[in-house]
């Protein structure tokens, strides 16, 4: 077995860091005080990694009659960045956004490699065997794209919950999975630039499940839709994310890089 120091000496990743946000209340109050929270680490729900407020482009909190922007300032609760948030007096299901803005990274092909297998992104594996990069290490912009839900009080119009946010790459439930059982079959939509984004490999994991992304339970491809299925088996917190990543050529400046990755995730909690 390879030990975690040797893979640092070769250079290749010991953990995949997932990004996801949650409220600090799955359930709240209409009109109360809360939370949202920007995570980063390797096993859902657990963060091991601070968000700094200068990376956040962006926080919104989107319910059935209104879309406000959060404004700063952030802080730090534990590992996790925090937005306070007002909810409104109308009840229903709300949706917490947090976009972080693009980082460029330098990575060795062997680093390149094994992130592409893991995020399941085979149009750039064959790309990069057709084009004889296979070896050659890249310069990869990433930028995250997170939704969750809550739920104010109770009742309430869910209708915006399956619209489209308009994020470069958002997971957008066909139903409203705060309103689900367990047991219930959850299908969702991942979109890239407001188009199906297909052969997407998709994972989803709950938060009892004590795996990392790269053993999380259930994973499954989008098809010619965008469209993916999962049923969701237990009570509490769901995590689902996805990962696209596109060509770039030509570019230059400080943010110039060879590829493009976006992440999306969302998370909810099944309370029942």
């Amino acid at each position: 077995m390879v030990s975690a120091g040797l893979l640092l000496l070769l250079g290749l990743p010991v953990a995949a860091h997932e990004f996801w946000v949650t409220p600090s209340d799955w359930v709240v109050q209409p009109g109360a005080r809360a939370m949202i929270l920007a995570h980063v680490g390797d096993q859902f729900p657990g963060a091991n990694s601070f968000t700094a407020p200068e990376r956040v482009e962006t926080v919104r909190l989107v319910g059935p009659s209104s879309d406000t922007r959060v404004a700063p300032p952030f802080h730090r609760e534990k590992d996790s960045l925090a937005a306070d948030i007002q909810l409104p007096a109308v009840p229903g299901p709300y949706i917490g956004v947090v976009i972080v803005k693009p980082r460029v990274g330098q990575k060795s092909s062997a680093i390149f490699q094994s992130h592409i297998a893991h995020q399941g992104l085979d149009d750039v594996k064959a790309y990069r065997a057709a084009q004889g990069e296979t070896g050659t290490p890249v310069r990869e912009r990433y930028s995250r794209y997170a939704k969750t839900l809550l739920r104010v009080g109770s009742g309430g119009d869910d209708a915006h919950v399956t619209r489209p946010l308009g994020l470069k790459i958002e997971l957008v439930p066909l139903t409203d999975p705060t309103a689900l059982r367990v047991g219930s079959r959850l299908r969702l939509r991942l979109l890239l630039d407001g188009q199906p984004a297909s052969n997407a490999l998709v994972g989803a994991v709950h938060a009892s499940a004590n795996a990392k992304p790269e053993a999380w339970p259930l994973t499954s491809r989008t098809d010619a839709q965008g469209q993916v299925e999962f049923v969701l088996a237990d009570a509490g917190p769901w995590l689902i994310r996805s990962v696209r990543s596109v060509r770039r050529a030509g570019e230059t400046g400080e943010l110039a890089a060879d590829w493009e990755s976006y992440w999306a995730s969302l998370s909810f909690s099944l309370v029942r």
